[in-house]
């Protein structure tokens, strides 16, 4: 009868082994083999008349190999269930598995060995409510209200090309990419002339498409549209070194703007669904807008940092050698451990907000129901026609919906997301924050760690 151990080999890291006597291989390699003897068809020999001596010599080793590895593999999956094992990862044959020869004319016993990740024990301290975490409240300005007014006007205003650039109302489109580097990522952006410094605007005026402007960035665009720029380029805005790049601004396009005046149809035209009268209703609206937009920037933020937090400052350890051989056995885009090394960190911080965001969930008893999940379908599918409105109850809206739900990658994606956004609501409430007042260009320049 097979016999089954397990032992502790480093932290957090398991190993069982299971052994297999002839008594518990025999038969099933017996049984396999007169399968084959029934099935066999060689030439010379009728359908299931081939010798079992024969047989066994041209068959044999396959099938007892085989056999053998199943009747380990049922046995772990045998120990694993009864035993209720959690493992951060599929158990692997133990590197000593490489050195077993299997010959099914042996009377011995077979050990096979197999090692696994144990799950951490997890404490979340960073829980108690000792500390308080900053919940940044941008202070939306009038300037604000009228820059975004000024943008519409633009947005809705009817668009020309002209040869030259002349005046600070010039619609500039470009091409942005960082100067001296071969083959640069090159980014677009859409940019008025009034928001480049007076040096750059010198450079530019007169100039035609295809003209290139190679300046530092902080000396060409103007310190209150930098951020946002470097932001778009994906540089920090709050690192210095970033506004001391040199970049590349290559012209594509020019255009002027005639803008359209101040009332009852431009309103309709920005926000066709509301019944404006007045500039100070627009205003109004116009400011609700930038100051949903800057909340939910500041709730990214806040979770940008629970996340970055809770994985470095909740404390336990994980078995990183077995984890590294677990990467290059078991996924294919690694061929070397240098690969795997490389890859590590990142795929150690997934683990880890894995296990802690289970541990929250199976803490808090938090789920997800099907209806959530519909709505969040729903609300993908409105995001894709611009967040405009349409017909709920529309027979293709239910039909596109249900598709989906159908689709077992579509709903198993859209279930961690919706789980992922209840975690870190759920966190948000939970942790003792406290609201700051800040000025917008302050808060874009805070330090982005990371982006979960």
């Amino acid at each position: 009868m097979s016999t089954v151990a397990q032992e502790n080999v480093g932290t957090l890291h398991e190993k069982i082994s299971i052994t297999l006597s002839k008594d518990d291989y025999g038969p099933a390699f017996n049984t396999s083999l007169k399968k084959q003897a029934k099935s066999a068809n060689l030439p010379g020999f009728r359908k299931g008349m081939v010798p079992a001596g024969m047989l066994k010599k041209m068959y044999g080793p396959g099938i007892f190999q085989d056999e053998i590895i199943r009747l380990s593999g049922m046995e772990l999956e045998k120990y694993l269930l009864e035993n209720k094992i959690e493992f951060l990862a599929r158990p692997l044959p133990a590197q000593s598995q490489e050195q077993l020869k299997l010959d099914m004319n042996s009377q011995e016993d077979y050990v096979f060995e197999y090692e696994y990740a144990a799950v951490p024990d997890i404490n979340l301290a960073l829980l108690d409510g000792k500390e308080k975490w900053p919940l940044h409240s941008v202070t939306v300005t009038d300037e604000m209200v009228n820059e975004e007014v000024e943008r519409f006007r633009y947005k809705a205003g009817e668009t020309k090309d002209v040869e030259e650039i002349a005046v600070e109302d010039n619609v500039l489109n470009v091409s942005i990419s960082e100067h001296g580097i071969e083959d640069a990522e090159a980014k677009d952006n859409s940019l008025l002339l009034k928001y480049f410094t007076p040096m750059a605007q010198k450079e530019l005026k007169g100039k035609k498409v295809d003209f290139v402007l190679s300046m530092k960035m902080g000396e060409a665009i103007n310190d209150d549209v930098l951020p946002a720029i470097l932001k778009d380029m994906g540089l920090d805005p709050a690192d210095e070194n970033n506004k001391d790049k040199k970049f590349d601004i290559k012209i594509t396009q020019i255009g002027l703007v005639e803008k359209p005046e101040i009332n009852e149809d431009f309103f309709k035209q920005i926000y066709p669904a509301k019944e404006l009268k007045t500039e100070d209703e627009f205003r109004a609206v116009v400011k609700g807008d930038i100051e949903a937009y800057w909340s939910s920037q500041s709730k990214i933020f806040l979770h940008n940092e629970i996340y970055e937090r809770f994985i470095h400052e909740t404390k336990f350890d994980l078995p990183d050698n077995f984890l590294k051989r677990w990467l290059l056995v078991s996924e294919d885009k690694y061929q070397t451990m240098e690969e795997v090394e490389a890859a590590y960190d990142s795929f150690s911080h997934g683990i880890r907000w894995e296990l802690i965001m289970k541990k929250i969930v199976e803490d808090n008893d938090i789920d997800v129901s099907k209806d959530e999940i519909e709505t969040a379908v729903k609300a993908q599918l409105q995001q894709y026609f611009g967040g405009q409105a349409f017909d709920d109850g529309a027979e293709w809206v239910q039909q596109f919906i249900d598709k989906q739900m159908q689709d077992r990658d579509t709903y198993e994606k859209t279930y961690r997301q919706v789980l992922s956004t209840k975690v870190f609501d759920f966190l948000a409430e939970k942790l003792n924050t406290e609201e700051k007042k800040i000025a917008v260009d302050d808060f874009i320049k805070l330090p982005h760690k990371h982006q979960h």
